[in-house]
């Protein structure tokens, strides 16, 4: 077990880093990123092949995905540790975390599963309540018509509740693939680090979360090309931020 795992396991705190970090970590994804470009993008263009080809089978695709996502995160979080360790970032790095943490993470994929699910019940309980069965629906899944006024605000209505639903959702699983792998926590406690360490840094990802959504913008045109080096540059931040708020001080 490394020094992380004491760093968790025994009840520390995680920082709390200035917001300028937000950016920093970003910067430091791509000079990650600049130290094996070739590799970076074969495992991020094999990573989208998997998710449009698991994406195409019905109904247990899309779950298996699901489930199965924090695995994959685990395994490259291991590659960027490689990597900061003085090590050689390898393509085998993208199934590293179904070598020894398959279970643990997987169990952090169905826990954004259900509570993806609980996110769509609560909207789907609210649109009913306010603006009765099927109209909010409806606008929801983009079926109303465009004279349709009432659906249309109980859509609007329905996404953003479920984005708001699933904004602490995603700041417990944030940083738990990492901890998992690399600091040995059980799914649990790894899930709960991981929201204490995002609210306690709510500045630094807003603006991360601000400087992301104007990369990501770029990173879509055309083609989508850009996320080929975007992938790999998020994929980085995230380990950046985790050693930022959870590795021990020097």
């Amino acid at each position: 077990m490394n020094d992380d795992a004491g760093l968790v396991m025994h009840g520390a705190a995680p920082r709390r880093c200035a917001t300028e970090r937000g950016w920093a970590w970003l910067a430091e994804g791509w000079q990650v990123f600049r130290r094996a470009p070739g590799v970076w993008i074969g495992l991020v263009a094999a990573l989208f092949a998997i998710n449009i080809v698991g994406s195409l089978v019905p109904v247990i695709g899309p779950l298996a995905l699901t489930v199965l996502g924090p695995v994959f995160v685990g395994g490259i979080m291991l590659g960027c540790d490689e990597l900061a360790r003085g090590g050689t970032l390898r393509f085998a790095h993208l199934f590293a975390g179904f070598r020894a943490h398959t279970g643990p993470l997987a169990l952090v994929g169905a826990f954004t599963l259900v509570a993806s699910f609980v996110a769509i019940l609560v909207v789907g309980v609210l649109l009913t309540v306010l603006f009765g069965l099927g109209g909010g629906f409806e606008a929801f899944a983009g079926d109303a018509s465009p004279g349709a006024v009432l659906p249309l605000a109980g859509g609007l209505f329905g996404a953003l509740v479920f984005v708001l639903v699933l904004v602490p959702v995603y700041m417990a699983v944030w940083f738990a693939p990492a901890l998992v792998v690399l600091a040995g926590c059980a799914p649990v406690a790894a899930l709960k680090a991981s929201f204490v360490a995002c609210t306690r840094n709510l500045g630094a990802l807003t603006l991360y979360g601000v400087v992301l959504v104007f990369l990501a913008i770029l990173a879509s045109l055309p083609l989508a090309l850009g996320w080929l080096i975007l992938g790999p540059v998020l994929s980085a931040s995230v380990y950046a931020a985790y050693t930022d708020i959870f590795a021990p001080p020097h």
